[in-house]
């Protein structure tokens, strides 16, 4: 399984192939680029995912949709050390795996804030050259300047909340420490520890334990959606929206119904979410195809319809039903290809129980009124897609 790494300013593409010879070194992943690698894996397979740095300021972060996504689709995707330790804190309950201590001060809420694994730097062509220090970093050395017995706890508390309050791109804790009152034998003793030690790079250390725990990282077969049983994706309009901007069309893994098999299915999911989704997208195209043509004019009604159709998948993908819906709608097609007349060997009063009983609904004491109220054109209709779908149910074994 391949591995992707993104990283910048925290470790340098050398660093990570020491630890991961064969890695794929990308640099800090922005919006987007996490669900590139998703739609790569469509033709190569799921790839280990390792997210390290992240732009966060002047390109958008990378979504936690995204990463939900990634995890959907059955590759590990592990965080550290800056963007990727946030992301893992905020993600583990689904799955992500964090690593190492500045994780752990965000799981644990020790941490919060955002800022503090933020630094200044220069873009790819300097190697993400830094201008400041992470307060994470800062922490992880004050600390050990108290241990050191060279700071008193009360100081490094200053020191900490004097770099908290400074903008992020300013923060320097050698400055700040050359700026406080220290006793000569104090500072004799801060200048040796720091021309010795420096600033304790924790997030450095964090990665390249991320990178040691991938490499010893046993190969089990890759997970599978259905391995997350706790969760399941919701494939919005705007993670939608995002898939159809990059150009990465391939990620959706449903194929792109017809209008008609994806209304079909969504009426046989009884008439509770079919009115649900139906009035949602009603609602939605109204505001268009009225404006266009005006309810007494001629073929308003098809216009209506035709324009409710085009809403709806956008009105599934908010319900959280798309996927599924659109998946069955296309398979089911595709089966039906193979026979113009699927036969069903039971009477029409046996497929509306047998539909009903799935659905855990009473049997409909007019059938005509329950078809129209599922927005079928009568109760013949109703009963045709019913023999699809009990044929459907019959080939693909499904219950």
């Amino acid at each position: 399984m391949k591995t992707v790494v993104f990283v910048g300013p925290t470790v340098t593409a050398q660093e990570v192939r020491a630890v991961l010879p064969d890695a794929d070194v990308r640099g800090p992943a922005a919006c987007g680029d996490v669900l590139r690698v998703v739609h790569e894996g469509v033709h190569q397979g799921p790839a280990i995912i390792a997210l390290v740095d992240g732009f966060f300021e002047h390109r958008l972060p990378v979504w936690h949709k995204e990463l939900l996504w990634a995890l959907s689709r059955g590759c590990p995707v592990y965080g550290a050390s800056s963007m990727g330790a946030l992301r893992a804190a905020e993600l583990a309950a689904f799955g992500m795996v964090g690593v190492g201590q500045i994780f752990a001060w965000y799981r644990d809420g020790v941490l919060e804030d955002d800022d503090e694994v933020a630094v200044a730097h220069e873009d790819e062509a300097t190697g993400y050259r830094v201008h400041s220090d992470a307060l994470v970093n800062v922490r992880a050395t004050l600390a050990r300047l108290v241990e050191a017995g060279i700071l008193d706890p009360e100081a490094a508390k200053v020191l900490t909340a004097t770099l908290k309050a400074t903008p992020y791109p300013q923060r320097n804790l050698r400055q700040a420490l050359s700026q406080i009152a220290l006793p000569a034998a104090t500072r004799a003793q801060l200048a040796a520890w720091w021309q010795q030690n420096g600033l304790v790079d924790q997030k450095h250390a964090d990665a390249l334990l991320l990178f040691q725990q991938i490499a010893d990282r046993p190969a089990p077969p890759p997970a599978r959606p259905a391995d997350h049983p706790t969760w399941a994706f919701s494939y919005t309009e705007s993670f939608h929206q995002l898939v159809r901007s990059l150009d990465v069309s391939a990620t959706e893994s449903p194929t792109e119904p017809s209008p008609e098999d994806l209304l079909e299915e969504l009426q046989l999911r009884g008439p509770v979410p079919f009115h649900a989704c139906w009035q949602a997208a009603l609602e939605q195209a109204l505001s268009r195809a009225l404006g266009v043509r005006r309810p007494e004019e001629a073929g308003a009604a098809e216009a209506v319809q035709e324009a409710v159709l085009a809403e709806l998948p956008s009105v599934l993908r908010q319900h959280g039903l798309w996927e599924d819906l659109a998946r069955r709608a296309a398979d089911k097609s595709r089966l039906l290809q193979t026979e113009t007349r699927p036969a069903v060997r039971m009477a029409s009063a046996e497929v509306v129980a047998a539909h009903c009983s799935r659905l855990g609904l009473p049997i409909p004491e007019n059938l005509e009124d329950y078809a129209r109220a599922l927005g079928f054109e009568d109760q013949q209709a109703l009963i045709v897609s019913l023999a699809r779908e009990r044929w459907y149910l019959e080939r693909t074994r499904s219950t």
